[in-house]
């Protein structure tokens, strides 16, 4: 399998919009051991840091 143009799916989210409906959602949640700031700072460090994604498997 083989992901290309993903790269261009993180600039055309509104960050902003995005991020409240995952918090919005998040605070819905029933299990809860891993806290929703926790859960939007991983997030966050994933947006703001991934810079090229590229996906490749080899499948037998």
């Amino acid at each position: 399998m083989l992901l290309t143009g993903v790269q261009a799916l993180y600039p055309s989210v509104p960050r902003e919009e995005a991020r409240a409906a995952v918090i919005e959602a998040l605070n819905r949640r029933v299990q809860t051991e891993v806290p929703t700031n926790d859960m939007i700072t991983m997030m966050d460090t994933v947006l703001n840091n991934n810079t090229e994604v590229s996906v490749r498997t080899a499948h037998a």
